[in-house]
């Protein structure tokens, strides 16, 4: 749903709708929320741009994606972001995203529905 908030498909454009959206879902531990909530906190004009916050996100995704490809995105995120900001910036986002564990169940997809997913154990990327 946070995707066609975010394209209008089947629905009015609503960012704002889509970013509440996008964090309930990387807050649960998704990867590609993470990324586009990371994304579209990198890209959003004048206050709503978060660009500390879309980089911890990027760190968190890089972390947690199992696909190279995903993680790559996380990563070069991060390369895009890093160069804006302090030293003091860039310790406080990489130990909130060290810091950081994922809320609520996690749902697996599969054929037959959502079901919870079965536990998983979180390593602390570099």
């Amino acid at each position: 749903m946070a995707f066609s908030l975010l394209e209008g498909r089947g629905v009015a454009k609503d960012r704002g709708r889509a970013i509440e959206l996008l964090q309930h879902a990387a807050d649960q531990g998704y990867p590609l929320a993470q990324i586009e909530l990371a994304f579209q906190l990198e890209t959003a004009r004048g206050a709503m741009r978060q660009a500390v916050r879309a980089y911890m996100w990027y760190r968190i995704a890089a972390r947690m994606a199992n696909n190279p490809k995903v993680r790559e995105r996380a990563i070069q995120g991060q390369y895009r972001l890093i160069i804006e900001f302090s030293s003091q910036e860039i310790v406080a986002a990489r130990n909130a995203a060290e810091d950081w564990k994922p809320v609520g169940p996690r749902l697996e997809f599969g054929p037959l529905g959502a079901r919870p997913a079965p536990a998983q154990v979180y390593y602390r990327g570099s």
